[in-house]
Order: structure tokens, then C-alpha cells, then sequence
């Protein structure tokens, strides 16, 4: 079945990665070739204007049109009123000639792009189950700080940059949760930093993905192992008394390196972080 075959001609697919241009190479057929109402939400930041696009949702909706919001690695956003619904995923592979001005292209470039689907809900008919766990790939709740998902020794994973952010369910009853994170240091040569990371949390307020005026819950700084390990935390939101917000933003902090500069023969040349394997959130 074809990508597009999956949509309605009423249907309308909002995109966002944190690669800004990557879903045009989506976007761009499903709209000129099949149809699609598919668009490109093109900010670093779109939580700037969350309710600006609420209102467009709920406008597509009232016309009896269904949303889809659909992201990439670091795409996910919150939007006011609504909540996700998994649809699957999508899933593109691309070659492409590297373009030469003097001579013939020789090499080719492999593009794989992978997009999480999610049906928009409003609040009061979305699913009731509270989310529990984020994989590396529940690109709902990696709001930005987080590269591709990747295996490294059959573990899924996906690395850091220096500072990461997570977009996770606040408690209904604003009680303290447990969490536990799976986090690595990964196999690091001697001259790069060790693998350290620093976690605090604070409540989504005005889709305002920034620390409020007081100080953000400090959840402690680990020094991690090159293996992935769980570790446990408790998150208890009762620290923020006035907040109501319908999220709860956990950033993570970390020492970086830059494969390539610590070893000349390598040629990853991204800034990473720390290796992030998922979370799973509890009753204490």
C-alpha cells in the first residue's frame, strides 16, 4: 500500500522534524501528485504558536475533516485541547545523485525517512489510557535534542545532543511518579567526555517549551555506564502547587563529543550526547 493510499482527499497531515525541509520531500507529492492536503511545520519552535494551530485543527475538524499530525526525530509538540492517537508509521526511502556543477555525479546519497503517525482528539474523546512508556521512537514526546534511532549491538537507541527534551503526561492527580529511564554512556575513546548526564523537569505552561521563573524539579546528575542501564527517579509534580498544565517537559543535560574530531578515522561528525533507550512511568 502506497503512503498516500492510506489518506482520505479530506484528510489534513501537518508534518514537523527537526529537520526542517526533509518531510517537503513528503509533503510536496501528496500534495501535487495525489491530492493530499499535506503541509510542513516549518519552526524550530512551533510550541510558540501551539494555539494558533489548535484553532486550525479544531476549524478542519468542525468541518468534518480528520488531522493528522505526523513526526519525525525531535518533532513532537503539544497542541492546547488535544491529545494523540497512534496511527502507525511512515516510512520513505530515497536515493539521490550528489549534484555537481563541473562534472558527472558519481556518488549517491541513501535518505530514510521515518515518521510516526498520530490522529488528533480533543480531550474530551481522546483515548483514556494514560501513556506509561516512550520508546526511542515515540517521536510524540521528543519535543528536540534527539537524533535518528539507531542499533548499536542489537539495542535500540537513540543519541542525544547536549541538551534534550521530553514532552511526558502530567499526573491526573498531581501525585509523584516513578520514572525510569534507560540511559548509556556508549563506547567513548579516552580523549572524549565521560558520559554524564543531569535530568530536571518542569510543567508545560502556555505550550512554552523554556524553564518558568522558579526553579525547574532538579532530578539529580548521573555519571553514566557504557552499557545501557535503567535508573530510577521520582518525579513529583507537587512541587509546582498552582501548576495545571496538561504536560511535563524532562530535559536532559549532558557532556558532548564529536566522533570524528576524538578519532581522525571516524566520520560521524554529530555532537553527541548520551545514548537514550526509552522511559517507563509508575505509580511509586
Amino acid at each position: 500500500m502506497s503512503i498516500a493510499d492510506r489518506f482520505g482527499r479530506r484528510d489534513v497531515l501537518l508534518f514537523h522534524r527537526r529537520s526542517r525541509d526533509e518531510p517537503d520531500l513528503v509533503t510536496t507529492p501528496l500534495t501535487y501528485a495525489f491530492g493530499i492536503d499535506a503541509f510542513t511545520i516549518k519552526s524550530t519552535r512551533p510550541d510558540q504558536y501551539a494555539p494558533q494551530l489548535a484553532r486550525y485543527v479544531r476549524r478542519w475538524q468542525e468541518q468534518g475533516r480528520t488531522v493528522y499530525l505526523i513526526f519525525g526525530a525531535s518533532g513532537g509538540m503539544g497542541l492546547p485541547g488535544f491529545q494523540y492517537s497512534s496511527a502507525g508509521r511512515m516510512a520513505l526511502h530515497l536515493r539521490e545523485f550528489e549534484q555537481l556543477t563541473n562534472q558527472k555525479p558519481q556518488n549517491v546519497q541513501d535518505f530514510n525517512l521515518d515518521f510516526a503517525i498520530y490522529r488528533l482528539e480533543t480531550a474530551a474523546r481522546a483515548l483514556s489510557a494514560a501513556m506509561t512508556t516512550v520508546a526511542v521512537d515515540d517521536y510524540a514526546a521528543q519535543l528536540r535534542g534527539f537524533y535518528h534511532p539507531e542499533q548499536i549491538a542489537g539495542t535500540a537507541l537513540a543519541w542525544t545532543q547536549s541538551e534534550a527534551l521530553l514532552r511526558l503526561p502530567w499526573p491526573q492527580d498531581s501525585g509523584p511518579r516513578k520514572v525510569t529511564i534507560r540511559l548509556a554512556a556508549g563506547k567513548r575513546p579516552a580523549s572524549a567526555a565521560p558520559g554524564r548526564v543531569c535530568l530536571e523537569f518542569w510543567p508545560e505552561i502556555n505550550f512554552n517549551a523554556a524553564p518558568p521563573v522558579a526553579l525547574p524539579g532538579t532530578l539529580g546528575c548521573f555519571d553514566l555506564q557504557e552499557q545501557m542501564t535503567g535508573y530510577a527517579l521520582t518525579i513529583d509534580p507537587r512541587v509546582y502547587p498552582n501548576a495545571t498544565p496538561g504536560a511535563l517537559l524532562l530535559r536532559l543535560r549532558s557532556n558532548t563529543w564529536v566522533p570524528a574530531k576524538a578519532e581522525p578515522a571516524q566520520v560521524d561528525r554529530r555532537t553527541l550526547g548520551v545514548q537514550f533507550g526509552g522511559l517507563t512511568i509508575s505509580s511509586p
